[in-house]
C-alpha cells in the first residue's frame, strides 16, 4: 500500500544515510592518512598511501557488513504458522446413483482414513535461525565481557597485524568494524523482513492453494465425474496447477494419487499411466489399486480397470479384508456390464453369485442392481440360444433381483434409471443412452410394479387425426 511503501522508503532512506556518512568519514580518514605519510615523498606516494588506506578500511568494512549482514538476516527471518495436523479434511465422494461404474463399496468404518499430505514449505532455516538467534543472545549475555575485552585490546590486535598506527589508525579500525556490523545487521534484518519476508509469505500462499488443489482433485470421483457430469472450470484449473508440477519432484503417495488423476482429467493418458505407476511404486495398496481402476473406468478402458480391480480384491483376499475384497468384486462386477456378450453379462453373473452368496449383496444392494442388468443383457441378447422358457427363466430372476435391489431407495433411483427407456438425459446426452440393460423389460407390468409401486403407467400419446 502507499503508505507502507512511504515508510519502507524512509527506512531505507535512513540506512543509506548512514551508509553514506560512514563512507565519507574512511573517505577522510584515508585523506588524511594519505597526506601525513606521503606529503614529503611527493603526489605519487600521497596517492599510493591513499589506495592502501582505502583498500584496507574496504576490506575491514566489508567483512564487517557481511558479518553484521548475516545476523541481521538471521534474526530476521520470519516464522510461518505451520498446520500442525499437516492433514486437509477429506468428503467422502458419494456415489452417482445414476451410474453403474460407481463401483466402490462402503468404507471399512473400522479402518482409519489415509491423512492427506499437503505440499508445505521447508522450515529448515527458520528452525536454525531460531537456534542460533538464542545460542548468540545466550552466548553474548554471559560472554558480555569478554566482548567489552575485545574491544579494548582491537586496536593493538589491528596495530600488530598491519593496520597503519597513524592518525589513530588502530583505534578508527575498530569503530569501523563496530559500525559496519551495526550498518549491515539493520541492512540484512530490514532486507529479510521487508522483502524476504513478503517472498516467503507468497511462496507459503502459492504451497498452501497447491494443496487444496491437491485435495479437490484427489477428492473427484472420476469414474462419476468425467462419466456423467461436466468437470468445473474450478477442478479443471486446479488439476492443470496439479498436471503442471514435475512429476519427479512429487514423493508422497497422495500427491502423486493428485497429480495422476489431474493428467486423467486433461486427458494425458500415457502421463496419467505415468502417475499411478509412480504411485503404485510407491504405495502399492488396495486403495491405491481402487483409485487406478476407477480412473480407467472413467475413460471407459474396461478391461485395464477389471485388471486393476482384480488385483485389489486378491490383496484385500490375502489381508482378510472382507470389505475392501467385496468392494473390489463389486467393482469387476460393474465394469464386466460394459463389455461385450456374453463374456460380460456372463462374467457380471458369476461374479454377482460369489457376493450374494458371501452375504455381501444385502450390505450393498447395487449388486443386485447389477446382475439384474447382467440378466437383462442375457435376456435380449439374440445370439444367446435360449429357449422360451429359458427366457422367462431369465426374466423372473431378473425381476427377483429388482425387487431385492429396490429396497434401497438410492439403488432403486439406479434401477428406475436402467429401466426407463423414457428417461430425458438418455435422449439428451449419447453417453447415458447405453444406460438401457432393464429397458427391454420397460412394458412388463411386474416390473414397473416393483419400480414405480403403484403409479400406473403414462397415457399413450393421443393418435394424430388428419384434419
Amino acid at each position: 500500500m502507499p503508505t507502507q511503501d512511504r515508510s519502507v522508503k524512509r527506512t531505507f532512506g535512513f540506512f543509506f544515510a548512514a551508509f553514506g556518512l560512514a563512507t565519507v568519514i574512511i573517505i577522510l580518514w584515508a585523506v588524511a592518512y594519505a597526506m601525513k605519510q606521503g606529503a614529503a615523498a611527493g603526489w605519487l606516494a600521497v596517492a599510493a598511501a591513499f589506495f592502501q588506506a582505502i583498500a584496507l578500511c574496504g576490506m575491514l568494512s566489508l567483512a564487517a557488513t557481511a558479518l553484521g549482514g548475516l545476523l541481521g538476516f538471521i534474526f530476521g527471518i520470519p516464522r510461518s504458522l505451520q498446520d500442525g495436523s499437516g492433514s486437509s479434511p477429506r468428503s467422502g465422494a458419494s456415489d452417482n446413483a445414476t451410474n453403474p461404474s460407481a463401483a466402490s463399496a462402503p468404507s471399512n468404518p473400522s479402518a482409519p482414513a489415509p491423512a492427506a499430505v499437503r505440499w508445505s514449505s521447508n522450515t529448515n532455516l527458520e528452525q536454525v535461525s531460531d537456534w542460533l538467534t538464542k545460542i548468540l543472545v545466550g552466548v553474548g549475555l554471559t560472554q558480555l565481557s569478554t566482548f567489552v575485552a575485545a574491544v579494548e585490546n582491537g586496536p593493538q590486535y589491528l596495530s600488530d597485524h598491519g593496520f597503519p598506527a597513524e592518525v589513530g589508525g588502530p583505534f578508527f579500525g575498530v569503530v569501523i568494524i563496530l559500525a559496519f556490523v551495526v550498518i549491515g545487521f539493520l541492512g540484512g534484518y530490514l532486507m529479510t523482513r521487508l522483502f524476504l519476508a513478503r517472498q516467503i509469505a507468497r511462496a507459503d500462499a502459492e504451497l498452501a492453494d497447491l494443496s487444496d488443489k491437491a485435495a479437490a482433485v484427489r477428492q473427484i470421483r472420476l469414474d462419476v465425474e468425467l462419466g456423467e457430469a461436466e468437470l468445473t472450470p474450478a477442478i479443471k484449473a486446479a488439476a492443470a496447477a496439479i498436471a503442471a508440477r514435475p512429476l519427479e519432484e512429487l514423493s508422497a503417495p497422495d500427491q502423486v494419487l493428485a497429480w495422476a488423476k489431474a493428467q486423467a482429467i486433461l486427458g494425458n493418458l500415457a502421463d496419467m499411466r505415468r502417475g499411478f505407476a509412480a504411485l503404485l511404486q510407491l504405495a502399492d495398496t488396495i486403495r491405491n489399486r481402487l483409485e487406478y481402476g476407477r480412473v480407467l473406468d472413467a475413460l471407459d478402458l474396461w478391461g485395464d480397470a477389471e485388471e486393476q480391480f482384480a488385483i485389489a480384491a486378491a490383496k484385500a483376499e490375502v489381508l482378510r479384508d472382507f470389505p475392501s475384497y467385496c468392494a473390489a468384486e463389486t467393482a469387476v462386477l460393474a465394469v464386466a456390464l460394459y463389455q461385450g456378450p456374453p463374456e460380460g453379462y456372463s462374467k457380471a453373473l458369476r461374479v454377482s453369485e460369489r457376493l450374494i452368496a458371501q452375504g455381501w449383496a444385502v450390505i450393498d444392494r447395487r449388486v443386485f442392481a447389477y446382475r439384474a442388468a447382467a440378466l437383462g443383457q442375457r435376456y435380449r441378447d439374440p445370439n444367446s440360444g435360449t429357449t422360451q422358457q429359458e427366457r422367462k427363466a431369465i426374466r423372473d430372476a431378473a425381476l427377483e433381483a429388482v425387487k431385492l435391489a429396490v429396497v434401497d431407495p438410492v439403488v432403486r433411483a439406479l434401477v428406475e434409471f436402467l429401466w426407463n427407456k423414457d428417461e430425458p438425459q438418455k435422449k439428451k446426452e449419447p453417453l447415458y443412452a447405453r444406460e438401457n440393460d432393464l429397458e427391454v423389460f420397460f412394458d412388463d407390468p411386474e416390473f414397473r410394479q416393483a419400480i414405480k409401486g403403484d403409479q400406473p403407467a403414462p397415457p399413450p400419446p393421443p393418435k394424430q387425426t388428419a384434419a
